[in-house]
């Protein structure tokens, strides 16, 4: 009974005539790959040739393996903050390897952040340490921590640049401070 009255009643979109108006008036032919020879070989030249990559200078998914990762975040976060400070490159490295030694010794930070398998509660256990370890150096670099104290994005910038550089030293398998 319901099958006849479905074909009963006519089911008609509005739209369907313009849509089939657009499809008669596309040569769908146009758009098909047509196989014109069989059997035909395309001859190419024997002399020696050499042909570029599409992308000679491909971006991404893959490590500069002469720098260490360390590195690399120890040279952005000293390049964004500490331009125009008369240390050299090798006392910022010093320093910042500094605040996180005075970090990961902390005895807190083997069961806070090592074995915390709760990635929010590690990183706020990780900046309760770094806020420790700056209160621990002020005493020795007192410009260094007022600018940390009274530079809120100086602040999460080396926290972030100390959580990743921490994060490194972790992958690499070791829980110890770093040398």
């Amino acid at each position: 009974m319901a099958d006849e009255v479905t074909n009963a009643i006519d089911f008609k979109d509005k739209d369907q005539d313009e849509i089939d108006g657009l499809m008669e008036s596309v040569d769908l032919t146009t758009y098909g790959l047509e196989r014109v020879k069989i059997g035909h070989t395309i001859g190419l030249d024997d002399s020696g040739s050499e042909i570029d990559p599409p992308n000679p200078n491909p971006r991404g998914g893959h490590d500069d393996p002469e720098k260490d990762p360390l590195d690399m975040i120890e040279a952005a976060f000293n390049e964004r903050y500490f331009n125009g400070w008369d240390a050299t490159p090798e006392e910022q490295r010093i320093k910042l390897i500094n605040i996180l030694n005075h970090a990961m010794s902390d005895p807190a930070f083997q069961n806070k952040v090592v074995s915390n398998p709760d990635e929010q509660n590690r990183r706020i256990a990780s900046e309760a340490l770094f806020e420790k370890a700056m209160r621990n150096e002020r005493r020795r670099e007192i410009d260094f921590y007022k600018k940390y104290a009274s530079d809120d994005d100086f602040k999460s910038g080396l926290h972030e640049a100390l959580m990743r550089m921490m994060e490194q030293v972790l992958k690499s398998g070791d829980h110890r401070p770093v040398g």
